[in-house]
């Protein structure tokens, strides 16, 4: 017990001395309010690292158009013997290790399938 008890003033002794120091050089408030910004900041660090967005895909004529939030992921060209759905399904497959790590949903933009889409967003959970 009596050792624990010496690694507590090797603590709190340095933090009293050094509170002190603040108060009479009125630097507490600065002191404080560095602090907090700096947590503040930390934490805004910490949450963006993982931060995932929505893949918005877009139908042209003849293109499909990958749009991560507002930046072109990829394109991929539409052939007549394959169907829309087929197109899609097989480019989130071969997509799925990029698209896994930073996308949290899809959306279609000018074109509506509700199937096709939760089976897309299926995918990536």
């Amino acid at each position: 017990m009596e050792h624990n008890i010496g690694y507590l003033f090797f603590i709190v002794i340095p933090v009293i001395t050094f509170i002190l120091y603040l108060i009479s050089e009125n630097l507490l408030l600065i002191t404080l309010i560095g602090g907090v910004m700096v947590i503040l900041l930390s934490l805004y660090i910490y949450r963006s690292a993982s931060r995932k967005e929505r893949l918005n895909i877009i139908r042209d004529q003849e293109t499909l158009y990958f749009n991560l939030s507002d930046d072109l992921l990829f394109s991929v060209k539409l052939t007549e013997e394959k169907q829309l759905n087929e197109v899609l399904i097989e480019t989130i497959h071969k997509e799925m290790a990029t698209i896994k790590e930073i996308v949290d949903r899809i959306d279609f933009i000018n074109f509506k399938n509700d199937k096709l889409n939760q089976e897309l967003n299926a995918l990536i959970k």
